[in-house]
């Protein structure tokens, strides 16, 4: 028995001894790494060996010759020096200056955020059918119509015979147009009554482009004529000429020189304009969450007293333009004897 309780103590020994061993070997302290030294420093700014690969691979890129190295390095620590130089003096406290350089790390920045973002932004065609089938109404064009007039100017307080000579000269008009139509439009190179109205209209928008009002789609669509010379208009076939009108300050003719049918525009048509609408649709909404998430991201306190009593300079009327003999602008000829 005693001889049994030995070998235990011997054992119990030796896991003790063990013991110690490995916690003085975990004790000890691995020396501390020790920062590899720079390729050169330059005041409080180092220059390493990856900032001279850099510039090696930028020149190759670019196409300059590399020449020496030594040469190359010579350079790195001559911009350094330039750099720190340059931020403290006082032509980089200039506001506009910091502006031109802040702005030009922001378009950097953005370029390569921001504007990755919207690059990628994509519309699948399946999205793009959905978009179409859902606003029919986009992409319906209703029947127009495209109206012309002929116009003389009437006065409540005129007398009667000017009123029936003004009416006289219309119809003088309108049967000079029926008579030749070809003849008063040059064959449709111009439009409405042609060189007609220029004879027989006053109204100065119109007279001198054939008394042409353009395209209409209803009556309200908010014309300057009257509306009972509009309603007229509609209702006459196209090429058809009313009779001389009475409407509100004068006497009308009227014309329905031209209608389109309604239409729906094809899908096929349709896609590559509404493509990139949707892409750009996207890509507003991308913008404003890009925004809206880096606004989250600090936080920002607005003085309101101060806020409220920020104004702006009046507004300058620009200098009007230096007003020059128009003799002083033709070049003079150079007289020879």
């Amino acid at each position: 028995m005693m001889s049994i309780w030995r070998g235990i103590h011997r054992w119990a020994w030796c896991i003790v001894l063990v013991a110690c061993m490995a916690t003085a070997g975990c004790g000890r302290k691995e020396p501390a790494a020790v920062a590899p030294a720079p390729l050169a420093r330059v005041g409080d700014a180092v220059i390493t060996e990856d900032d001279f690969a850099f510039e090696v691979r930028r020149r190759q890129e670019s196409g300059r010759p590399l020449g020496d190295s030594q040469a190359i390095l010579q350079e790195l620590i001559e911009r350094q020096a330039m750099l720190q130089k340059a931020e403290r003096s006082d032509i980089m406290q200039d506001p506009a200056i910091r502006r031109e350089l802040e702005n030009k790390k922001l378009g950097q920045w953005l370029e390569r955020s921001l504007q990755v973002e919207r690059d990628a932004v994509r519309v699948g065609d399946e999205e793009l059918r959905a978009y179409y089938d859902a606003h029919p109404e986009a992409y319906t064009r209703p029947e127009m119509f495209r109206l012309a007039m002929l116009y003389r100017r009437v006065s409540r307080r005129d007398p009667e015979e000017t009123t029936a000579a003004l009416r006289a000269d219309l119809e003088q008009g309108r049967a000079a147009f029926l008579a030749d139509p070809a003849t008063a439009t040059q064959e449709g190179r111009l439009p409405g009554f042609g060189t007609v109205a220029a004879r027989y209209s006053e109204d100065p928008g119109t007279r001198y482009r054939g008394g042409d009002l353009g395209w209409f789609e209803d009556v309200d669509r908010g014309q300057r004529q009257p509306t009972a010379v509009i309603e007229t208009g509609f209702s006459l076939e196209p090429g058809e000429v009313s009779e001389v009108i009475a409407a509100e300050d004068g006497l009308y003719v009227v014309m329905k020189s031209d209608r389109r049918e309604a239409r729906v525009e094809p899908f096929e048509e349709a896609a590559p304009t509404l493509r990139r609408r949707l892409i750009r649709l996207k890509q507003e909404e991308v913008e404003r969450t890009f925004k809206s998430n880096l606004l989250a991201e600090v936080q920002i306190e607005i003085n309101p007293d101060k806020a409220a009593r920020l104004a702006l300079p009046p507004a300058v009327a620009p200098a009007p333009p230096e007003l020059r003999p128009v003799a002083d602008l033709v070049p003079q000829r150079e007289e020879h004897p």
